[in-house]
């Protein structure tokens, strides 16, 4: 992947993961998604505590983290990084795996002041600007949220345009944080839940019927859909509006292989 044109690399991966999981739905049916939603195994954001309390480092949790920042990731490292491709809770929204691993909703109020997790205690803060980091140095223990790369991509009200930001942009600076933070400390990176990229066709979508408007997960999704613990949730991903005439393209609450399959990175272990 080249840092520089992380843009167009994004809409290479996007293409390819298409027809990939296009390929595994027609193969496979709804087998896949239901493996996909099982509880059976521990979830990316356990593992990253458990990771960073086993190596004594600290934690970055971005919103978003998917496997493409991995591969931006690993260009950029190189071998100074190891991983692994953990699963996530379904429906995959940042509240349902706040709720499943921190018994809140809301992801920031699980990162205030100090957390008891693994038998450690971390000092947890969210990062409100990423071109000012907290300086860490090589202390320990520090558990960090950030809404990169997810919030300037999707949320396009919330930024103030009708456009998708920079995703070459966006990448290179959760690159530099990365980078900042793991700089004098070993550092676990990890994401609640993947996402997918928007690319510069944001009415497209992966496949199933035509894009409409849908509540973020519930409704009727026919053949395409899995009930869990009561909840109907789509399997595959559509890229619609949220509402009339905006210019936020996505949903999230799917079952997929770029929302559900999230990285556990350790960076400096």
């Amino acid at each position: 992947m080249r840092l520089d044109d992380v843009s167009n690399s994004y809409d290479r991966m996007e293409e390819w993961l298409q027809s990939f999981e296009k390929w595994l739905h027609d193969a496979w049916g709804l087998d896949l998604y239901k493996t996909l939603a099982s509880e059976e195994h521990g979830w990316a954001l356990y593992k990253a505590l458990q990771r960073a309390a086993e190596i004594d480092a600290n934690i970055l949790v971005c919103d978003g983290f998917s496997i493409r920042e991995l591969l931006a990731l690993k260009s950029k490292l190189g071998d100074k990084l190891s991983y692994t491709v953990e699963r996530t809770p379904a429906p995959t929204t940042t509240q349902n795996v706040s709720m499943k691993v921190f018994g809140t909703p809301i992801l920031k109020d699980a990162f205030k002041g100090e957390r008891l997790f693994e038998g450690h205690t971390w000092h947890s803060n969210v990062i409100t600007d990423i071109m000012h980091p907290p300086r860490v140095g090589s202390s320990r223990g520090h558990m960090l949220l950030t809404q990169y790369p997810d919030a300037p991509l999707t949320g396009a009200r919330t930024h103030k345009t009708t456009q998708v930001q920079d995703v070459s942009r966006v990448v290179a600076q959760l690159l530099d944080l990365v980078e900042s933070l793991s700089r004098n400390a070993p550092l676990v990176v990890t994401g609640d839940h993947g996402y997918i990229y928007l690319g510069s066709n944001p009415s497209k979508y992966f496949w199933g019927s035509a894009p409409r408007r849908q509540e973020r997960y519930g409704g009727e999704y026919g053949e395409n859909g899995l009930d869990i613990n009561g909840v109907k949730v789509a399997v595959g991903r559509i890229h619609v509006n949220v509402a009339p005439r905006s210019n936020t393209f996505i949903t999230h609450g799917g079952v997929s292989l770029t929302e559900s399959l999230v990285p556990v990175v350790s960076i400096g272990a």
